[in-house]
């Protein structure tokens, strides 16, 4: 596959990334009260055992809102100093637990910058938290030769979300939402139903909250697998210098991103 994902890997098809988000930590906190015998979607919040979120002080507004939405709090949201660039700093990052859902960024909207996937993911999985990767335009780069080591690690998640619409440049309402876990991606939202087959490992599912992207999915499911065809590495590694040629002013910042 594109990302280097493993084949157990299921992906969703939404209006868009905050949707993504939303379905991905939802995904996130059935399996979470799963493994503590809590059946959350019959018990609901009330008396449930509580769920650590830890998110950089520079995560985009749409997984703050996932996280109101869902019914986290936000006051309960456990921030981590970011650096000027918008990068979660790796130091001030709290001691995880099996209850823990960290949420990391591929891509910051106004820099463009990477929080540290892998060593954060490593630190994760060993003490059994869950990672959700906001990649709406950034996990792209994990197709690319020139800019993949920015996503290394990111295998290590446990959901990511991604559309269409900004690097693909597709039509809008195409939002992914790729997850590691398909029982708690099935039972947290609560059944949904087998959409279409891809020619990759990737299976696919269709989001119960909204059915009515099949139309959408379905497009973009061809626009991928057509731009495979086309070598779709190729195109993104094309991306990084022209953006040095259009705005050399900012070559500087650009390159620090990496």
């Amino acid at each position: 596959g594109l990302f280097g994902l493993s084949g157990n890997v299921v992906a969703s098809f939404l209006s868009g990334t905050s949707m993504a988000i939303f379905c991905g930590l939802a995904a996130a906190r059935h399996r979470i009260y799963s493994n503590q015998g809590w059946d959350f979607t019959r018990q609901g919040h009330r008396g449930a055992p509580a769920i650590r979120i830890v998110a950089g002080s520079s995560a985009h507004g749409a997984v703050i809102k996932a996280v109101a939405l869902l019914g986290f709090g936000l006051d309960h949201i456990e921030w981590v100093t970011c650096d000027e660039q918008g990068r979660l700093i790796l130091d001030d990052l709290p001691t995880l637990d099996s209850s823990t859902i960290v949420l990391l960024q591929a891509g910051n909207v106004n820099t463009g910058s990477f929080d540290p996937i892998d060593q954060v993911c490593r630190r994760a999985n060993e003490a059994g938290s869950w990672v959700h990767i906001d990649g709406a335009f950034g996990l792209w780069a994990g197709a690319t030769s020139q800019l993949k080591s920015l996503t290394k690690g990111m295998e290590k998640a446990q959901s990511w979300s991604v559309d269409g619409h900004k690097t693909l440049n597709t039509p809008y309402d195409n939002g992914i939402l790729l997850c590691a876990d398909q029982e708690a991606l099935v039972d947290g939202e609560v059944q949904p139903m087998p959409l279409l087959s891809c020619s990759s490992a990737v299976h696919v599912l269709t989001p119960h909250p909204q059915r009515c992207c099949v139309d959408g999915s379905r497009r973009l499911v061809l626009v991928v697998e057509v731009a495979q065809v086309m070598r779709l590495p190729v195109v993104f590694d094309m991306s990084y210098p022209l953006a040095l040629l259009l705005f050399p002013a900012h070559a500087h910042e650009l390159r620090r991103c990496r």
